[in-house]
């Protein structure tokens, strides 16, 4: 063994692991203009996880139950009276073996009493060396989330006509309630430190 190699160890470099990312659009049902959002998962989480993200890159307040329906099944909150023999535990399930292909596309329902309906549409499947954990990561969106218990799309349009009219007789009503909320403001920065703490 030559001088100064004595008591080295060869090590064989450690290969990355590499990980499929799942680059997702989910896009709020029924409101014009769009409410949406871009952004990358792991194709691996859980739908129960994919939850959380979806909650942190729309804005809404997870106070409410919630359900996933997509390729003929249903994937339900474990807490969920809607829960039966039909539906698949979303903590058991990957969104890898829901969405398969780019373009499919899962149904995704928060708080059964408003009904807000989402479309979530996996755009394509990428890879990475897993040198960072990066994701999740909201890429790009527009508008603000409507606020939580503003009572569907009817009530969320009410309040969207009386914050911007003045003369409305629920205009000071309607305000006060809604506070500083800005309908077109769309905060990335906010999204992803919200994200960070899901990793």
């Amino acid at each position: 063994m030559a001088e100064g190699m004595v008591g080295a160890v060869r090590r064989k470099p450690i290969p990355a692991r590499r990980i499929k990312l799942a680059p997702q659009k989910v896009t709020l049902d029924e409101i014009e203009p769009a409410i949406w959002r871009r952004f990358c998962v792991r194709s691996d989480l859980t739908l129960l996880k994919l939850h959380d993200v979806l909650q942190a890159v729309m804005g809404w307040e997870n106070c409410h139950l919630h359900q996933f329906s997509g390729q003929g099944k249903r994937f339900t909150d474990f807490r969920s009276e809607a829960r039966d023999g039909n539906s698949a535990d979303e903590r058991k399930t990957r969104l890898d073996q829901v969405l398969l292909i780019p373009s499919q596309s899962l149904q995704y329902e928060y708080d059964f009493g408003d009904g807000w309906r989402h479309t979530v549409t996996l755009e394509e499947i990428a890879h990475k060396d897993d040198g960072k954990d990066i994701v999740p990561l909201c890429i790009d969106g527009a508008r603000n989330c409507p606020p939580d218990n503003c009572g569907g799309v009817g009530g969320y349009e009410e309040i969207l006509k009386a914050i911007q009219n003045p003369d409305d007789p629920r205009f000071e009503e309607l305000a006060s309630w809604a506070g500083d909320y800005d309908p077109e403001k769309f905060a990335l920065k906010k999204i992803n430190r919200m994200l960070k703490k899901i990793r």
